[in-house]
């Protein structure tokens, strides 16, 4: 088996034979102590993973110190990179370089490629939600609640925009939108622009932001809207 990291794939690298990754990432919980018995669970969160990725290299016909400062060219990057296995294309993490250790020999070396994933999912396939002023019932794929972005662009001069879904989120903005205006608005960054140009001013102090909770759902806009996540897995 092999990986690709950053959308490349290394064909001197092979995966080792009983590589495990974890079935969930590691529960933490957060917790104070009841007036009677036991503890009482405050908050729960999944802690980070180092997923350690056992590596066989085979060099035949290069020294080992080019492929080693080929490896680094490749692996160590500022911003998590996408990670994936080939026998779970359809998947990937996002990591960072952690660290590698191996061990050397005359045609080969051997050892372990460990990566740090901040975020501890696997994350699937990109979908986009078709929203419109009249609700409309739609399903939010994958296991775990994700971000969202929106695009608008709209066809008629207005002086409010709205976005709303059943889950209790909703978006309200005031502001002389004209046709033609591209709105586009980031949940993760609660980041809202107007052709490109900051249009945090606009934001209604009534405005609700949430993430998009895996399951039904029913969204409605005030203008046609595409609304685009991405599938989180444990």
């Amino acid at each position: 088996m092999n990986f690709s990291f950053n959308g490349v794939t290394k064909e001197y690298i092979e995966v080792l034979h009983g590589f495990q990754r974890p079935m969930i990432a590691p529960i933490e919980y957060d917790l104070y102590e009841s007036r009677q018995n036991g503890v009482i669970v405050r908050k729960t969160r999944l802690a980070p993973i180092e997923l350690t990725v056992p590596v066989v290299i085979k060099h035949r016909g290069r020294s080992l110190e080019d492929v080693k400062t080929e490896l680094n060219g490749w692996l160590f990057h500022q911003e998590a990179k996408r990670l994936v296995f080939e026998d779970d294309p359809d998947r990937y993490y996002l990591a960072r370089l952690l660290s590698v250790e191996l061990e050397e020999y005359e045609h080969f070396a051997k050892g372990a490629i460990t990566f740090y994933l901040d975020q501890p999912y696997r994350f699937g396939a990109q979908r986009e939600l078709e929203v419109t002023p009249t609700a409309s019932e739609q399903t939010i794929t994958g296991q775990v609640e994700t971000p969202w972005t929106s695009e608008t662009t709209f066809s008629n001069a207005t002086s409010h925009f709205t976005l709303e879904t059943s889950q209790g989120m909703r978006i309200f903005l005031h502001y002389r939108f004209i046709s033609g205006d591209l709105l586009r608005i980031d949940y993760e960054k609660r980041k809202v622009t107007l052709n490109g140009q900051d249009l945090a001013v606009a934001i209604s102090l009534s405005s609700h932001w949430d993430s998009l909770k895996p399951g039904a759902i029913s969204l409605n806009a005030s203008e046609p809207t595409t609304v685009t996540y991405t599938e989180r897995y444990y």
